[in-house]
Parts: C-alpha cells; structure tokens; sequence
C-alpha cells in the first residue's frame, strides 16, 4: 500500500494507493488508520452506492441480507434510492467500535463506491437520509461540501477498493 498527501484550500487530502484487503498487514494498518479518526463511540455514517461486481456473487448474496440486518441491530439503515437489488443507494449509521470497524471491511467488499464519516451534532441521522447519502458525492474540492457545522474527516472508497481518499480539515 503506497499512499501521498497534498493540501487543498484548507483540507488535507491523502491518498492511499494498491490497497490489498486480503493482506491482513494492511487491513491492520487501515484500521490503526480509522482509529486514528475517530472516538469509540463516535456516530459514524455512511453512504454505499452499488454492489460491488467484483465481490463474488455468492458473497454478494450473502452481504446483500448481512448488511442491513447488521445496521438495523446496531444502528440504522435505509435504501435511499435505486433501481434494483443490485443497483441502489444505501446510508446507515452505526457507533465506532472494534465490531464496527471489522464491519467496515464488509462494507468495502459489498459497495462500489463508499463513503464513511463521522458527523457533528448539527448534522443528523434525518439530515443525512435527506440528501440520499449524496451530500459529499462529486464535489470540488473533495471537501467542498464539508462545512464546519457537518464534519471534519471524509473517506471514500473507490469502485474497485483498491484506493482510499481521506480528507481532513486543516
């Protein structure tokens, strides 16, 4: 796992690159990295986009029922959108833990795209279901849409899970 960091207009953004979730090194070096980011018992949120074609499709099977039944026990989910089984937008909410963070594993396998943070107070769980878990999606800088009343760290996966953004507020 290689990774870079550059500063954008007050945010730090770094870049880790040809992530290998099957390396349990580097599974471990991520999670040392989240626990980094966030308190135990902090709320975290996040919003998945698609299934992930590259996850295999018994697996898929599997996660497709795990996933919401694991946040609707520990915290809470919603589909906010989509077309079909495959092809939807998912947003849940969940405290930081030890069991979360090996959950977040599950989660990379099991979207395409995915973006985790942990809110303020100001931005709420009705907030966020709202936006349908697009407040963060697509904006420029990566962090334009992280103002200071919502969040101060945002992560995000990309489609093949080989490559994970942070940004932080500087």
């Amino acid at each position: 796992m290689k990774s870079f960091v550059r500063q954008e207009q007050a945010v730090e953004i770094q870049r880790f690159f040809d992530i290998d979730t099957d390396d349990p090194q580097e599974v471990e070096a991520l999670k040392d990295l989240l626990r980094s980011l966030f308190a135990p018992g902090q709320a975290l949120f996040f919003s998945g986009i698609r299934e992930q074609s590259f996850t295999p499709a018994e697996e898929r099977a599997v996660l497709r029922r795990y996933v919401p039944a694991y946040c609707q026990q520990y915290g809470r989910y919603a589909v906010v959108g989509g077309v079909d089984q495959e092809r939807f937008h998912g947003c849940g909410a969940l405290p930081f833990n030890e069991a979360t963070l090996a959950f977040i594993f599950r989660l990379w396998d099991y979207f395409l795209h995915l973006t985790v943070f942990a809110p303020k107070p100001a931005f709420t769980w009705p907030d966020f279901v709202a936006t349908k878990g697009l407040f963060f999606q697509k904006t420029t800088p990566p962090l334009g849409s992280l103002h200071a009343n919502v969040l101060d760290v945002l992560l995000e996966k990309d489609a093949d899970g080989t490559l994970l953004q942070v940004s932080r507020r500087v």
